[in-house]
């Protein structure tokens, strides 16, 4: 096989090795396996309400919170280091969430509770153990309360001894990648119109 013929097969293998390499998304619904649930309406419950709901003992504290009508809370640990992106339907009522990583210092789970909360529906709340989540992957909240409800809030728990984890390492873009390796087969052609020459 001629190496003219090998190369813009080369250069496709490689781009559908770069867009198949791109981060996924940890996605939580009210169908996930292991939510919990809990029809108790009050806010200033939802520690114990996470204790309660997952039979753990330890300290929580609130790690990130944002409410859909009055916006990040402040006094959340990393409030700096996350964003959430609303997902609304078409009465404009909040139905899911992105919740990412703005490159400021992560979330380290040992053990992480995200906490979904609606609290005029039954059921008022559903809690996600996310022990699993490395703190840089974006967290998807679909489905919620559909046609009947909305989202109020979502937060964030951890237990008080999670250290904080690094910033996430910069990954190139995938446009990036795509003009790097045009660059290089544009420099291989002309490589190869100067042998002819």
């Amino acid at each position: 096989m001629k190496r003219s013929a090998i190369l813009p097969k080369v250069i496709l293998g490689a781009t559908v090795l770069m867009f198949s390499l791109s981060a996924h998304a940890l996605l939580l619904s009210p169908g996930t396996t292991g939510v919990q649930t809990s029809n108790e309406t009050s806010a200033s419950m939802e520690e114990q309400l996470i204790k309660d709901a997952f039979g753990i003992s330890l300290d929580l504290e609130l790690y990130y919170k944002e409410d859909f009508d009055e916006g990040e809370d402040a006094t959340a640990s990393f409030a700096d280091s996350y964003m959430t992106s609303w997902i609304l339907d078409t009465a404009g009522e909040p139905t899911g969430a992105d919740i990412t990583n703005n490159g400021l210092p992560s979330i380290v789970c040992p053990s992480c509770y995200a906490a979904v909360k609606d609290g005029n529906q039954e059921p008022a709340y559903y809690f996600f153990d996310i022990s699993s989540w490395d703190g840089l992957t974006t967290l998807e909240f679909r489905d919620f309360w559909l046609g009947n409800g909305a989202i109020s809030h979502i937060a964030i728990w951890g237990n008080v001894t999670d250290e904080p984890g690094p910033g996430p390492t910069p990954v190139p873009e995938p446009s990036t990648l795509v003009l790097l390796g045009l660059g290089l087969a544009g420099l291989s052609l002309a490589r190869r119109k100067t042998k002819i020459a």
